[in-house]
């Protein structure tokens, strides 16, 4: 990719394999692509007028609670770029579409929608212990029916 140009605090490249330009921020994260320069450096423009704040947000599932923020959203494709910590995320920052309903599976942090998360991830937690023990008491059951059982009766007819 070949640096093109930088525009409010944000730098335009050009990869001549797909003949597409590229808009990055500063943190090198893509913003969005483009088939001319122009339209990049009006984004950029646009994008640095609005001076997007950081959204903080939470992914939560059956054991996880993870916490991150919105870095950056594209109005044009409906995506933005989120940065989540913690090793499950790898390096952390990733692009994530809206889906077609506009949800996204990631929530505010605010303190009520923590606290539903926290007992989200205990009933999770909950769930697994009884998975194990059901696990457990399976170990238990005597006379399987295999192969070789059916097999050794009358000769396997």
């Amino acid at each position: 990719m070949l640096k093109i140009t930088e525009v409010a605090g944000y730098t335009i490249f050009y990869d001549p394999q797909i003949k597409r330009f590229h808009l990055e921020d500063a943190e090198g994260n893509v913003i969005d692509s483009a088939e001319t320069q122009e339209e990049l450096e009006k984004e950029a423009k646009a994008l640095s007028r609005h001076d997007f704040k950081r959204i903080p947000i939470f992914a939560v599932g059956e054991q996880t609670l993870s916490k991150g923020e919105i870095t950056s959203f594209n109005q044009h494709d409906r995506s933005m770029w989120i940065n989540m910590e913690g090793e499950r995320w790898g390096s952390g920052r990733s692009k994530v579409n809206l889906y077609s309903d506009g949800t996204s599976g990631y929530y505010l942090q605010t303190k009520a929608n923590l606290k539903i998360a926290e007992q989200v991830v205990a009933k999770g937690a909950s769930i697994q212990t009884i998975r194990d023990e059901i696990e457990e008491l399976e170990k238990t059951l005597k006379d399987p029916i295999t192969r070789e059982y059916m097999e050794s009766r009358e000769g396997g007819k």
